[in-house]
């Protein structure tokens, strides 16, 4: 559990240094973490929870994470 903890802190870190690089403070004010990059509406404003589902989602199949239920 603890290797899992570790590597997730290690993804919200660089995420968070991405945003940084991309969004400096005075384009992120409220310092989202999980903003939109691409198409020419929304660049820069916070995802939605639907879409942040979706992508997580598909990240768990590639990734081949499953419940243990």
């Amino acid at each position: 559990m603890e290797v899992i903890q570790h590597n997730l802190a290690d993804m919200i870190k660089a995420k968070r240094n991405k945003v940084n690089e991309n969004f400096p403070v005075d384009q992120n004010k409220k310092k989202i973490l999980f903003l939109r990059y691409e198409k020419k509406k929304g660049v820069g404003n916070q995802k939605l929870q639907l879409s942040f589902l979706r992508n997580l989602e598909r990240f768990a199949e590639r990734a081949e994470i499953i419940d243990d239920w």
